[in-house]
Order: C-alpha cells, then structure tokens, then sequence
C-alpha cells in the first residue's frame, strides 16, 4: 500500500469515528436533558359552559423545561436541534481540518518526491550531457584519425553534412568548401561519375543496403584520380544518413592496367608459340586453364571449369594411361614430369603436345597444386614426320640407287677388265709386231 493510500484511509476512519462520535454525543443529550413538570388547573371558564352542574376534573398542562448551560432555554429554541448542528460542525470542522492536514502532507510529500526526482533527472541529465560531449569527442578524434576519407550524406539531396580531415587533405580543400561543395564537383564529371549517378548511388545505400564501387574524381587542382567507396546507411542523431568510406586506389587502378597489359601481352605471346598455361587445384579437382590452354585442348576460353577427368579425355587413347602414369609418378616420387602425348579432338583432330609439369606441397607433405605449361608442337610433329617420311624415302632411294650403282660398278668392273685385258694383248701384239719387225729387218741385211 502507497503513502497516499494510507494517508486516505487513515481520513475515512477519521470521518467515521466523527461521525460515531456525533451518533453517540446526541443519544447522551436526549437521556440526559433535565425535565420539569408542571400542572396548571384551568379556570372553569375555559371549560364548557354547557353543563354547568357537572364535575369538571382540572386540565394538566406538561410544560418541559431543558437546561442548557445552566440556562433557561428561550421559548421556541430547540435545544436537541441545536446540539446536533453543533456536533456537525465540529465534526465537519474536525473532518476540514483533518483533510487540510493530510492533503498539506501529502502535497509535501509529493513535492519532496518530485523535487528529488528533478534532482535525479537534472544529475542524470548532466551525466548524459557528459556522456554526449566525450563521445562527440571520442567520435570526432576517431572521425579525424581515420586513414579513409570519411563523408556524412543526406540520404534525399546527397548533400554533404561533414567531412573528415582525410576527406580535406584528398581533395585539397577547406572543411568550409567541402561543406559548400557538392558531389558532382568532386567527381570528374565525365558519365557515369556525376552528380546524379551518385546521388542515385546514395538513395540505393539507403534503401537496398551497402554499396562498393569505383569512382573517378577531382581535387580542387583539377586533377583526376580514382576512388573505392564503400556506403551505408547509419543512424545520426535522430535521422537516418548515408556514411560514405572513400579510399584512394590510383596506385592500385595503375598497378591492375600493367597487370592487365602484361595478361593481355602474355596471352597474345602463349598465342603466338601456341603455349598455354594451367593450374590443378588437387584438393578440388579443378583446373585453371588460360585462355591458349583452352584452344589448345579445344574448349571455349572460360566457359566452363575443367578437371582433371576433363584433361584425360581429351588425350588421344592410347596416350591416355601413359599420361595419367606419369603424372602419378611425378606426386609419388615428389619430381616434375615432361611428356609428349596426343590429343584426339571431337572432331577427330589430333595434336601433338609436350607437357611439363611440378608440383607445390603443403606442410605435411600432400601435394596442395600442380602448375604445368602445354605447348602444341603438332606443326613441328608433322614436320618431323614428314622429314621421317622423306628420310625413309631417301634411304630407299639410296639403297635402290646404291644397288644400280653397284650394278653399274660391276659392269665397269667388267668392262675394265675387258679393257685391260685388250691393253695388255694390244701392249702383247706390239711387242710381238716389233719382235717381227726386228727379225725383218735383220733378215734384209
């Protein structure tokens, strides 16, 4: 039970104690009252005249006399009416002032409870008010602190309601100016980095959730640099804004076009020698093929991720089994593997490859990727073979012309030996021709 409610029942006990007490104050005034009797004999006058001989008994006339505060009451004053309009009003006194007592006590203590209440309230306003000071201090210093430029955007005009230090020194102008600047100036202006696309930009961070994205702006120099902006929408104060992380990401947006160029020149080179390059994640099974590796096995560039079981069916059958040993081999005995194999295209095409391949182990020795160039060397395959053919016709050509060759050398063999032997009976005829001429001779004489 309340303060309040004791205080009203302690004042109905009051009022009906008052009222008992009135109750029993006029039953003692009515038992008490003193009364006096008096009989008074009427003169025979006042009686009836008609029978004038009869015996007339007196009339008795009760005259109550009632003492008052040792008074005769005044003829036609009430004496008990009286005494109950006094005991009402002292009983109604009682009850007002009684009433004007515990309502003074209860606005005392009202008043005492309120004014410890404001008391309380003003401390723990004043707490607050502290509270809010250090942490607008607390989150201007981390505001400032931050590497990032930092920018508070209403969410309906992408106005900018606050900048960080980072967000001044980046784009090379005052707190003041950035605060009077809008977004479209510090963005390039060529489409689509202008004021409406980010405004767009900023009322979709609000309503779908983060954004990131790129963009292209402009310091006060007029110079252009690229920016990585992260937004969101957070409560301030007691509105919704949209807070907008901006990152400078010129060195990087540089450092990715030569890695692009550099990709863009590799891959025109791998197309030139009709190398391509891949990479075999062993713990998903999954190759990654470059764009000339794709051509080469015959799939589309990129279309889809190729696994392992993918390779092995597009090497020609019978290479198959040899290919797929060496390469178990190789992650066995922990050794690249170089292999020249065929490849039978679903179009019946085959090429000539030479694969070379190493592979990359984790800590504990299970092998984690295997990176491997293929080289089509079908042109060079068939070169060689037909240099095998026209060396296989060369050496029948040379035998069959060695033989015609002997042939011929055993002919004039035969026909030096004919020769000769014609010689030596011509040298022998001469001989005999001249042995006769000197006989001849010798006989004239």
């Amino acid at each position: 039970m309340s303060v309040e409610q004791r205080h009203y029942c302690q004042l109905l006990l009051l009022a009906v104690l008052l009222i008992l007490l009135f109750s029993a104050g006029t039953m003692f005034a009515e038992v008490k009252t003193p009364v006096k009797t008096t009989t008074m004999h009427l003169p025979s006058t006042l009686t009836d005249q008609d029978d004038s001989t009869a015996v007339r008994p007196s009339l008795r006339l009760t005259v109550v006399e009632r003492k008052w505060l040792h008074q005769d009451e005044s003829p036609g004053i009430d004496r008990q009416k009286v005494l109950h309009y006094l005991f009402l009003l002292v009983a109604g006194s009682i009850l007002f002032a009684g009433t004007l007592i515990i309502w003074n006590l209860l606005l005392k203590r009202q008043v005492k409870r309120k004014t410890v209440q404001l008391k309380n309230q003003l401390i723990e306003h004043q707490k607050i008010e502290k509270m809010l000071k250090e942490n607008e201090t607390y989150f201007r210093a981390i505001f400032n602190a931050a590497n990032d430029a930092v920018f508070i955007h209403d969410i309906e005009t992408g106005a900018i309601l606050d900048v960080n230090y980072k967000a001044c020194e980046m784009f090379g102008r005052s707190w003041e100016e950035m605060l009077q600047t809008d977004v479209g100036t510090l963005s390039s202006g060529v489409p689509p980095y202008i004021q409406e696309e980010m405004v767009a930009l900023i009322q979709k961070a609000a309503n779908k959730g983060p954004q990131l994205f790129e963009w292209q702006a402009k310091d006060k120099s007029g110079s252009l640099f690229w920016n990585e902006v992260y937004m969101c929408k957070a409560p301030i104060g007691e509105e919704d804004r949209v807070i907008a992380t901006t990152r400078d990401i010129s060195e990087r947006k540089q450092t990715e076009e030569k890695l692009l160029l550099s990709e863009q020149r590799l891959r025109e080179a791998q197309s030139i020698v009709h190398l391509g390059s891949w990479e075999l994640d062993v713990t998903n099974n999954r190759i990654i093929w470059s764009d000339e590796a794709y051509r080469i096995f015959g799939f589309e560039p990129q279309v889809f991720d190729v696994t392992y079981e993918d390779f092995l069916g597009r090497i020609h059958p019978e290479d198959r089994e040899a290919v797929d040993r060496a390469y178990r081999e190789s992650l066995g005995k922990r050794i690249g593997y170089r292999i020249e194999h065929r490849l039978l295209l679903p179009d019946g095409t085959i090429k000539y490859v030479c694969e070379r391949c190493v592979t990359e182990y984790d800590e504990w020795g299970k092998p984690r990727c295997s990176i491997g160039t293929v080289l089509d060397i079908t042109e060079r395959k068939m070169v060689e073979i037909e240099i095998q053919q026209l060396n296989f016709e060369l050496e029948k050509r040379v035998v069959q012309r060695t033989a015609e060759l002997a042939e011929k050398n055993r002919e004039l063999e035969r026909f030096n030996k004919l020769m000769v032997d014609r010689e030596l009976r011509m040298i022998e005829l001469k001989k005999e021709i001249d042995r006769l001429r000197k006989e001849a001779a010798s006989l004239k004489k």
